[in-house]
C-alpha cells in the first residue's frame, strides 16, 4: 500500500519528492514504490454561488435577501477542475491507504485540503498532517518522521470553514443589498470595510485640520570646535506665534557669548529588536524600499519556496521555540559570505545568549519567527528585490544575538544673557546590535557647567503645525495589527492584540483589494481614499450598519474563531450569531428612508450659483447649477482638478466667495506645487501669491543663474537671480529642511550642481536627516545618501 501526499503547490510537491528519494515523474503526480505526491493549486474548491442553490438568485434583488443556505456546499473551481479530478482519482486509488495533508501549515492550508476531501470521500483512509516551518531537505525529512494524526487539527479545520462561510454570508448579502439599494456596484466585507473606515477616518482628520504658523529661534553654539544647536525656551515653551518676540531676543543676544547653565547626562540602553513576523517585515520593507505589503509577501514567499533561504513567512510570531536551540548555532556557522560573516564570527566568539526575547515557547503560534534556514546553496543569482528582503531578514536574525546598544543622552541649557536655549544631544557610545546595521561608536565632547561657548549663528525658523500623516502600507499594517485601540471592550481588545484586523497572510490582499475596487489609491507610498471610498463609509454610517465599520466586529470574530481553534467555543453557536448579523444588515438597508446617494451624497443644495442665482447640486462628476439641464446656465465646478478632488465642503467655500488652499498639486510637468483656488469669472482658478521684490543684501555674486545666465545674489529671504522675480524665476530659499543654507553651500551648488553631504537638516517631525542639495533643471532638490549601498556588496563570495 502507498501513501498519497497532497501539497499546496507543485513546487512544494517537488521539494518533498527531492527529500524523500527518487520518484518517477508522471506529469500530474510523482510516484515511487512507497509514495505518490501530487498538488493542489491553492484553493481549487469554492463555496457555491447563490445561483448554484437557486437559479433565480443570479438576478440581484432586495426581495431575495438575506441569502442563508441551510447547508453550505462546495464545488471545484472551473479553471482548476482538471487538477481537482487528478486528485480525486489519486485519492480513490485502491492502493492508497494513507493521505497526508502537506499544504501550508496554517488555517488556509487546512481549509484547502479539507475542501478537497469534503468533495472526495476518502472512505476510511488514514489521514495525516505534515507541519513544516521551512522547506529545507532536513526539515522535510525530520517532519515526515513525525507525521501527526489529521484529527489533531479538527478544531483548526472547523475554524477555517467557519471563517470562510461567515465571510460569504456577510460579503454576499451586504454587497448585494447595498448594490441593489443604491444602483452602483458596492463591495463590502467584514475585513475590507473596517480597514477602509480607518483610512477614511484619517482623511477626515487631515481635511479638518487647521494648520497654525509658529516660530522658533535656533542658535548655533561652538564648544571647543564642537558645533551644537539650541532652541530658545521661555516658560517651557519653544514655539511662539509672534515672530517679533524672537526678533527682539535675536537682536539682544547677537554677537554675545553663552554659558552652559546645566548639564544632564543619561545612558539609555536599547535592546535588540525582536525577530521578524510577516507584518513587521512588510513594514520595514515599505519604510526602507517603498515596497507594498503584497510585493514583500510575494518576494518572501519566493525566498521560502524557491530559494529555500528563509523559514515560513506567513507567520504572526516573533519568537523561536526552545526546540531550535541546537539548530541556531548551525545556521550562524553556515553564514560564511560577505558582509555577514564578520558578524556571525563575532557572535560565535562572544557566545550565543538565548534570551527570552529570542526563545519563547508561549510566543510561538502556528509557526515561529522568520529566520534564515541555514541552507545557502541557492544564494546565487537572487534578484535585486530578493537581495533586499533577504538582507533585512539575515541582519535582523544576526542582530538579536548582539548586546544592547548604549546611547549617551546629554540635555543642555545654554544661557545667553538672560535667555535660555535647550539642546538634546545623542551619541552612540556602544553600538551593540546596531553594529549589524553599520553603526559605529561616536566620540562626544565633555560639557561642564559654566563652560563658555561662542554663539556662531542665530536664525528664526518659520514652521507650521502638521496634520496627521496619511497611511502608508507600513502604518496601515500597524493600524490593522493594533486595531485594539479602536475597541473599548477588554476581551475584544485582547483578541485584536493577538490577531488584529485580518491575519498577517491576508492583510496585504485586503489593501490590494481596496485599491482594486476603487476605494483607495496608492500615490507614491501613500494610501488615499477615493471619493467613492469616502462615500461608501458615509453611506454605511447613514444606514447605521456600525458592525461593518468597527474593528470590533472583526475583533469579536477573531476572538471566537481563536477559541474554536482551541476547542473552547461551539462553531454552531458562532455561525448562528453570524446569520443573525447578516439578517440585521439586510433589514437596515431595506428599511433605510434617508436620501443619501453613493454618487452625490446628500440631495441638499451645496450653495447658490454665482452666475444665475439658481441652486447648485452635487452630481457624480461635479457641482452643477440646477438650470444647466434647462439650458439657461452652464455653471459647474468639476470634482477632478489635476490630481486633487474638490469635495462638497470645498465647493461650498468656493460658492461663498472664499479661497481654498490645496497642497501637493501635480503639475503637467509632474512637479508638485501648493496653491489656493477661487472662483474667478465663475470658473475655478489657481491663485498664486506674487513673490515680493527683495533687495540685495550682499553685493558679492554667488555664481551664475542656471536659467538665464545672469548673476545670483543673496537677498532678504532667498538666494536668487538678479532678475528675480520679474524676468527670471530662479531662487533658492535661505531656509530648507529646517536649517539656513550657507553662502558657501550655494556657491558649490551653482558651480558643481551638488553640495557636500549636509548632516543637520531637520524634518517636519523634528528629526535630523542627512542629504545633498542638487540642482536639476533649474530647481533645487534633496538627494539622500544611499544607506544601503554597502549592504549590496554580497554578490556573493562563498568561503
Amino acid at each position: 500500500m502507498k501513501t498519497l501526499i497532497i501539497a499546496e503547490k507543485p513546487t512544494v510537491a517537488r521539494d518533498i519528492a527531492k527529500a524523500l528519494g527518487k520518484f518517477k515523474d508522471e506529469k500530474e503526480y510523482l510516484e515511487n514504490e512507497r509514495y505518490v505526491i501530487s498538488w493542489s493549486l491553492g484553493h481549487i474548491c469554492e463555496l457555491y454561488e447563490p445561483e448554484d442553490y437557486n437559479k433565480k438568485l443570479s438576478y440581484w434583488t432586495l426581495q431575495d435577501l438575506p441569502i442563508i443556505p441551510e447547508e453550505f456546499k462546495f464545488k471545484p473551481k472551473k479553471d482548476t477542475k482538471d487538477r481537482f479530478n487528478v486528485l480525486k482519482k489519486l485519492i480513490q486509488r485502491k492502493d492508497i491507504d494513507t493521505i497526508v495533508n502537506a499544504c501550508d501549515a496554517g488555517r488556509e492550508g487546512e481549509l484547502i485540503f479539507r475542501e478537497i476531501l469534503l468533495l472526495v470521500n476518502p472512505k476510511g483512509k488514514n489521514l495525516k498532517r505534515l507541519w513544516l516551518s521551512s522547506m529545507t531537505k532536513e526539515e522535510i525529512t525530520k517532519e515526515f518522521k513525525n507525521l501527526r494524526d489529521a484529527s489533531e487539527f479538527d478544531n483548526l479545520g472547523k475554524a477555517s470553514f467557519a471563517r470562510e462561510e461567515a465571510d460569504w454570508l456577510v460579503g454576499i448579502n451586504a454587497t448585494r443589498a447595498f448594490t441593489r439599494r443604491w444602483g452602483d456596484l458596492l463591495s463590502l466585507g467584514r475585513v475590507q470595510t473596517p480597514t477602509l473606515n480607518i483610512i477614511v477616518a484619517r482623511e477626515k482628520e487631515i481635511k479638518s485640520f487647521v494648520s497654525e504658523k509658529y516660530f522658533e529661534l535656533e542658535a548655533e553654539f561652538d564648544k571647543d570646535n564642537f558645533i551644537y544647536s539650541g532652541t530658545y525656551i521661555k516658560d517651557n515653551e519653544t514655539k511662539f506665534k509672534k515672530r517679533e518676540i524672537l526678533e527682539n531676543i535675536l537682536k539682544n543676544v547677537k554677537g554675545k557669548n553663552g554659558i552652559i547653565e546645566s548639564v544632564e547626562e543619561n545612558v539609555i540602553k536599547t535592546p535588540p529588536p525582536l525577530l521578524y513576523d510577516l507584518t513587521e517585515l512588510q513594514r520595514d520593507a515599505n519604510k526602507t524600499f517603498g515596497f507594498s505589503a503584497q510585493r514583500t509577501l510575494d518576494i518572501a514567499q519566493n525566498l521560502y519556496e524557491k530559494r529555500k533561504l528563509i523559514t515560513y513567512p506567513r507567520t504572526d510570531s516573533r519568537y523561536l521555540p526552545s526546540t531550535l536551540k541546537t539548530y541556531i548555532p548551525q545556521i550562524i556557522k553556515a553564514i560564511k559570505f560577505e558582509p555577514y560573516d564578520l558578524f556571525a564570527k563575532e557572535i560565535l566568539q562572544i557566545g550565543i545568549n538565548f534570551t527570552a526575547r529570542i526563545i519563547n515557547d508561549k510566543g510561538v503560534t502556528d509557526h515561529y519567527a522568520i529566520i534564515p534556514t541555514g541552507d545557502f546553496s541557492n544564494l546565487k543569482d537572487l534578484t535585486e528585490d530578493e537581495e533586499k528582503i533577504f538582507d533585512l531578514i539575515i541582519r535582523r536574525f544576526l542582530s538579536v544575538f548582539y548586546p544592547y546598544s548604549e546611547t549617551k543622552k546629554i540635555n543642555l541649557t545654554t544661557k545667553v544673557m538672560d535667555n535660555h536655549f535647550v539642546s538634546s544631544l545623542n551619541f552612540l557610545i556602544e553600538p551593540g546590535f546596531q553594529k549589524v546595521y553599520g553603526k559605529e561608536k561616536e566620540e562626544f565632547p565633555t560639557f561642564i557647567k559654566d563652560d563658555i561657548v561662542l554663539v556662531r549663528d542665530l536664525k528664526i525658523l518659520e514652521k507650521e503645525t502638521q496634520p496627521p500623516s496619511r497611511f502608508t502600507d507600513a502604518t496601515l499594517l500597524s493600524a490593522m495589527e493594533n486595531a485594539g485601540r479602536f475597541v473599548e471592550e477588554d476581551e475584544l481588545k485582547e483578541a485584536l492584540k493577538e490577531k488584529g484586523i485580518g491575519t498577517p497572510a491576508t492583510r496585504a490582499q485586503i489593501i490590494e483589494r481596496l485599491i482594486e475596487v476603487g476605494y483607495v489609491e496608492r500615490v507614491g507610498k501613500l494610501l488615499m481614499p477615493t471619493e467613492k471610498g469616502m462615500r461608501l463609509i458615509e453611506l454605511v454610517s447613514h444606514v447605521k450598519v456600525e458592525e461593518l465599520l468597527s474593528p470590533a466586529l472583526t475583533g469579536e470574530w477573531e476572538y471566537k474563531l481563536l477559541r474554536i481553534e482551541k476547542g473552547k467555543y461551539d462553531v454552531d453557536k458562532f455561525m448562528e450569531g453570524i446569520k443573525g448579523l447578516t439578517t440585521k444588515i439586510v433589514l437596515k438597508v431595506k428599511t433605510y428612508s434617508g436620501d443619501y446617494h453613493i454618487k452625490t451624497g446628500s440631495k441638499e443644495p451645496v450653495g447658490v450659483c454665482p452666475k444665475c442665482g439658481g441652486q447648485v447640486y452635487e452630481t457624480p462628476k461635479g457641482f452643477t447649477c440646477e438650470n444647466v439641464e434647462k439650458g439657461t446656465c452652464d455653471f459647474v465646478i468639476w470634482k477632478k482638478l489635476k490630481n486633487k478632488t474638490i469635495t462638497r465642503d470645498m465647493a461650498r467655500e468656493l460658492l461663498n466667495g472664499n479661497r481654498v488652499k490645496l497642497k501637493r498639486i501635480l503639475s503637467n510637468g509632474k512637479k508638485y506645487f501648493d496653491a489656493e483656488i477661487q472662483l474667478v469669472d465663475n470658473k475655478v482658478s489657481f491663485i498664486f501669491e506674487k513673490p515680493k521684490e527683495e533687495t540685495i543684501t550682499n553685493s558679492e555674486p554667488l555664481g551664475t543663474c542656471p536659467k538665464c545666465g545672469s548673476q545670483v545674489y543673496e537677498k532678504e529671504t532667498v538666494y536668487a537671480c538678479e532678475n528675480y522675480p520679474g524676468k527670471c524665476t530662479f531662487r533658492i530659499k535661505k531656509v530648507m529642511g529646517g536649517r539656513e543654507i550657507k553662502r558657501d553651500e550655494v556657491k558649490k551648488l551653482l558651480k558643481d550642481h551638488k553640495t557636500e553631504l549636509i548632516s543637520d537638516f531637520i524634518s517636519v517631525k523634528g528629526k535630523n536627516f542627512k542629504a545633498y542639495l542638487v540642482l536639476e533643471d533649474g530647481s533645487v532638490k534633496f538627494e539622500f545618501e544611499n544607506k544601503n549601498a554597502k549592504n549590496r556588496s554580497y554578490r556573493r563570495k562563498q568561503k
